[in-house]
């Protein structure tokens, strides 16, 4: 047993937890010893040892528990330790952050002051320019109205906060409060505008197709339309389209109409597939195997009365002259 103790929480629970795991395994050894013993003692009882020899084993059997025992109640008591010190850890480190939250309280608290006493000053001074200015601007009258209430009531409502910011520091100090400060929510982030790439406009002499940013693009022929300049450029190369200037195209704009054309009557620039990818399921050539057969039995054959009546029998009707005899 060490003559000193160490004194920091930190190393008194590190040399605890150190003692705990060395008793559990002592205690393992004992246990085993127990079982051992006990095994021993029925051998010779079984054979009908005498009582000396009977008393020796039992003595061993009993020291062994006497052991065990004795380290159960060891790890009782450095359960007990290890506890205390975790508990004082714990409190010396909500005792830092009371603390820490208090002197953030009372920073808070003279920004609060200093900022109302420079808000006094500028409401005061703006009030006075605002009464010079309602002179000759009627607008000048609400403003000045507005910074009066606001150089009346801002002392108020301050006196209120500051009132509520000192209370909640003694509750926290006294361990009634939450002991951390509230950040401020942080502002989304901002969506970045991602800028277009340069485009052309061209117009098609044929009807064009090409894939830009994942999804199909359709230019019907003989319309206005703003292409990626690659793709304009590649276009006008390939003599699939021409400049808006271009002269032979002037009387031929809207030839087409406005309605978009198939993907499949298009020219690709790029590697835009010419059809459209279709189900891999084959197609239903026959009914017959979707229904199961069901025997219903054979047919029901029978007679059903109809009730004729004279006027169902009977009618008349004139005779062409191709039938008169």
């Amino acid at each position: 047993m060490a003559i000193f103790k160490p004194t920091d929480p930190q190393k008194k629970l590190a040399a605890a937890r150190v003692t705990r795991d060395n008793l559990i395994e002592r205690k393992k050894v004992s246990d085993a010893t127990i079982t051992e013993q006990r095994e021993k003692a029925r051998t010779p009882a079984a054979s009908a040892a005498d009582d000396v020899t009977l008393t020796k084993v039992e003595n061993a059997m009993r020291s062994a528990e006497d052991r065990s025992a004795t380290f159960a109640n060891a790890l009782s008591d450095i359960e007990k330790e290890i506890s205390t010190a975790e508990a004082e850890i714990a409190g010396a480190a909500d005792q830092k952050l009371r603390a820490a939250t208090a002197s953030s309280i009372d920073a808070l608290i003279t920004r609060w002051e200093s900022d109302q006493a420079a808000f006094m000053t500028a409401t005061q001074t703006l009030q006075e320019t605002s009464r010079e200015v309602s002179l000759l601007v009627l607008d000048g009258h609400g403003t000045s109205a507005f910074l009066m209430a606001a150089h009346q009531q801002i002392p108020a409502a301050g006196a209120v906060i500051l009132q509520g910011l000192r209370a909640y520091k003694g509750e926290v100090l006294a361990g009634r409060a939450r002991p951390e400060m509230l950040t401020p929510t942080p502002e989304p982030p901002r969506s970045k505008l991602v800028e277009a790439g340069p485009t052309r406009e061209v117009i098609p002499l044929k009807h064009l197709k090409f894939t830009h940013e994942g999804k199909v693009v359709i230019c019907g022929a003989y319309q206005r339309h703003s292409l990626p300049s690659h793709f304009a450029d590649l276009a006008i190369k390939r003599d699939l389209a021409t400049t808006i200037g271009d002269p032979r195209v002037k009387d031929r704009i809207g030839l087409f109409g406005v309605l978009t054309p198939s993907p499949a009557s298009c020219i690709a620039l790029d590697d835009t597939p010419d059809k459209p990818a279709t189900s891999s399921s084959e197609p239903i050539l026959s009914s017959s195997e979707l229904f199961t057969p069901m025997d219903r039995g054979p047919a029901v054959v029978g007679r059903m009365p109809v009730r004729l009546t004279s006027e169902a029998m009977t009618g008349t009707r004139s005779m062409g002259p191709e039938e008169e005899p």
